[in-house]
């Protein structure tokens, strides 16, 4: 469950830094291993007797060690696109991917996660297109459990080729029905041991050596320092309302935030590389960055003081899209709200760009989802 589509864009990030509150600080990959550590022998004694798979190891002893592994590789090596679903076979059902352009790609063997995902489709509109997110486990495929149906069916020309690419991918032995993972071997080997836990549940949860660096450390100039202390005098001048960083991020608390956040995250999206500044679900303010692919320091912080002389009110957090800049952000303005005196100061999170999943989601169901 916490790794649904909708989730991936979290799956390294802390809470907090995401704009939620969470008694346990930790990302959402290193809660899920940390509550399987802890549940360990309880998961073995539910699951462990009807363990299907070997890999699982004697009485399904394995089972949290390879789901850890399972979890390391989704984000690296889920398969998110549009696919027709085409037939079932006794090894599960056969998919074949499509890009925006209506090229056909890879086709794929996958298994459902109690039936067939053919079974999601009546017989009569098969094929069907579909959004659909696959990963990986053990050596084959199975999909998330959420299917957004586009209700395209194909017509005869289109139903001839997919069964062409299908027939070709099967003759050829290209279709692809595992992981990169387990392609090279990883289930032929033993999983890996989890890592040591102390008695309060908290420890290295043994991330680091191929987790990508969040943030990249940014030097703090005069120039910037000068911007941060300008918006703290607003703020002492416009009056701020005093709350705790668990107050701001608390859902119940009403607060009032300022977001900044690009207006597509590829070239054809937002060629002119403009930024929009929202208050209260409104554009505030505009502003285009230099360089592809994001905007830098000295950008934001002279835009967002643009952003506060014309809005003339002092929001209570800062939500910004591009990791990068967030605790340098966050530094430049404690440091000057400190300086002044304030009663008060913003708090700066940051606001994930939406994930390929949860694009296509707002953009069929809205942002509340189906």
């Amino acid at each position: 469950m916490k790794a649904n589509a909708n989730v991936y864009s979290f799956l390294k990030v802390k809470p907090s830094l995401a704009g939620y509150v969470c008694s346990d600080d930790t990302s959402i990959l290193d809660n899920t291993v940390k509550s399987l550590i802890q549940n360990e022998e309880a998961v073995v004694a539910n699951f462990g007797k009807p363990a299907k798979w070997p890999k699982d190891g004697p009485n399904g002893k394995l089972i949290a060690r390879n789901m850890v592994q399972f979890m390391r590789t989704w984000d690296k090596e889920r398969t998110y696109s549009l696919f027709w679903i085409v037939k079932a076979v006794p090894s599960g059902t056969i998919l074949v991917s499509q890009d925006e352009e209506g090229e056909l790609g890879d086709v794929y063997l996958a298994k459902g996660l109690g039936s067939q995902i053919v079974e999601l489709i009546p017989p009569a509109r098969l094929p069907m297109l579909v959004y659909i997110t696959l990963v990986p486990i053990y050596d084959f495929l199975v999909y998330d459990g959420l299917v957004t149906s586009t209700h395209v069916t194909a017509d005869a020309n289109k139903r001839e080729e997919i069964n062409s690419k299908m027939n070709s991918a099967v003759k050829s032995d290209t279709l692809i029905y595992q992981g990169k993972s387990a392609a090279l071997g990883l289930w032929d080997a033993d999983p890996p041991m989890l890592p040591a836990m102390t008695e309060d549940g908290s420890g290295d949860l043994g991330w680091s050596e191929d987790a990508e660096e969040a943030a990249q450390e940014l030097q703090l100039t005069d120039h910037q320092k000068k911007i941060a202390l300008k918006i703290a005098k607003l703020a002492k001048k416009w009056g701020f309302v005093a709350k705790s960083k668990a107050e701001i991020l608390a859902p119940k608390i009403k607060t009032s935030i300022l977001i900044v956040r690009r207006m597509g995250y590829t070239k054809s999206e937002n060629s002119n590389q403009n930024v929009c500044m929202m208050f209260k679900e409104q554009p505030v303010h505009f502003f285009q960055f230099e360089e592809w692919p994001t905007y830098n320091l000295d950008e934001v912080m002279s835009e967002i003081w643009a952003a506060l002389v014309k809005m003339r009110i002092m929001p209570d957090l800062l939500w910004i899209d591009e990791l990068s800049v967030v605790e340098s952000v966050s530094s430049l303005l404690n440091e000057a709200f400190e300086e002044i005196g304030t009663n008060g100061k913003i708090g700066v999170t940051w606001f994930p760009p939406p994930s390929e999943e949860e694009t296509v989601q707002n953009a069929i169901y809205g942002p509340d989802g189906p």
